[in-house]
């Protein structure tokens, strides 16, 4: 269940300690030696190294089991007895898959926080008493889940690409919501769910339904009406979110296409940005999603305003998003960092870089970016991964 590798056991009649989040990811990539925190000592320790033989296990502390096999680490945690166990219905057995696998998903969170890293780039432990984390921000176009190949909209395949994605934070845009196009569903509760999020935010610019009742969308966002924007999704807890209208253009403009060459007449839908505060292990952090304007000149001002509206907040600042702006130019008119540059349009053969994931201030070192091509939409995604302090250990 964790990495392949931790066997958990679960009867009838126990559920899993409560405990916080961290992360899943290559915390076991190629260790022989595991350094363990138990939080549940009297005095406590960092962690100490276990030199296990292949094919025997040592008990750490009253909570964990660990044993190393030729191939693997197993991890085992024991579980208390719950006051009011509940099983599983024969109903959710058969058709509720999608709830069953984010159940199995807490269950690999909880043993998970029992480690602090290996040896190798993760054994890597700050003079404070805090240890590095891994963080990953993506940011995604998802066309309300359209494949550009076959015209479908897949709800399994949607929620494949999240979990590919395997985000902490994720943007999204182009999102549908009741939409018939997308058979009714909420795209960001799909999202959710594959992604393991406890806190989301869908913000919506256009109401109704496309080529019929199209319009800007109100100030109350209920649920329930068809509606099309942006979401905001984390696996860490929200404080506070905000939705920021953006400055639209009054009139149909003409716009030039680069393909196939000509000239046509838009009229500019509606913008928003939705903004987030989160507690992260690494402390509080601002996160801003928004999918900006195509028309030339018109999304520097929109992204001017989210600046203006983005200065006076302390602590980091992330902004992400389909800013259709290519290359440099927003981090250019932000004065943030670029965490990422990728070409992330079109899909099949990208040649411009539209989405971007852009910092301002400091939360991290960045170990890795890419642009994934996943099997919907016209964009790709871009992910970046960052190693960040965790703040919340104990000294």
């Amino acid at each position: 269940m964790f990495l392949g590798a931790v066997k958990q056991r679960l009867g009838d009649g126990y559920a899993a300690q409560s405990m916080q989040y961290v992360d899943q990811r290559r915390l076991l990539g190629g260790c022989r030696c595991v350094v363990l925190r138990h939080v549940g000592l009297e005095e406590p320790i960092l962690g100490r190294p276990l030199d296990l033989q292949p094919g025997r296990h040592q008990a750490v502390g009253s909570q964990l089991d660990v044993g190393l096999s030729d191939d693997k680490i197993n991890i085992v945690a024991r579980f208390r007895p719950t006051v009011n166990p509940q099983g599983i219905s024969a109903a959710e057995r058969e058709g509720d898959a999608i709830r069953l696998q984010g159940r199995c998903r807490m269950l690999q969170r909880a043993t998970q926080q029992r480690l602090v890293g290996c040896t190798g780039r993760w054994r890597r432990l700050l003079s404070d008493g805090g240890y590095l984390l891994p963080m990953r921000l993506a940011t995604f176009n998802i066309l309300h889940g359209r494949s550009i190949h076959d015209g479908v909209v897949d709800l399994d395949r949607l929620a494949d690409a999240i979990r590919t994605l395997d985000p902490d934070i994720l943007a999204l845009q182009e999102v549908d919501r009741d939409q018939p196009r997308s058979h009714l569903a909420d795209l960001t509760a799909v999202a959710a769910e594959a992604m393991g999020a406890v806190a989301h935010r869908f913000a919506a610019a256009l109401s109704g339904t496309p080529g019929a009742t199209w319009m800007a969308a109100s100030e109350d966002d209920l649920p329930g009406v068809a509606s099309y924007g942006i979401a905001l999704l984390s696996r860490y807890p929200a404080d506070s979110w905000q939705v920021l209208r953006l400055p639209r253009i009054p009139t149909p403009v003409p716009l030039y296409l680069r393909t196939p060459r000509k000239m046509i007449i838009v009229k500019e839908e509606p913008r928003a940005a939705v903004i987030g505060r989160l507690r992260t292990p690494a402390g509080g952090i601002v996160v801003a999603n928004t999918h900006l304007s195509y028309v030339p000149g018109w999304g520097r001002h929109q992204l001017r305003r989210i600046r203006r509206d983005l200065a006076p907040l302390h602590g980091p600042v992330i902004l992400m998003g389909d800013l259709n702006m290519a290359d440099g130019l927003p981090a250019q008119i932000t004065g943030y960092r670029q965490l990422a540059q990728h070409f992330t349009f079109p899909l099949d053969e990208p040649d411009r870089q539209l989405d971007h994931i852009l910092l301002r201030g400091w939360l991290g070192k960045v170990t890795s970016s890419s642009a994934p091509a996943l099997p919907l939409s016209d964009h790709r995604a871009l992910i970046v991964d960052l190693s960040v302090p965790n703040r919340e250990a104990p000294a």
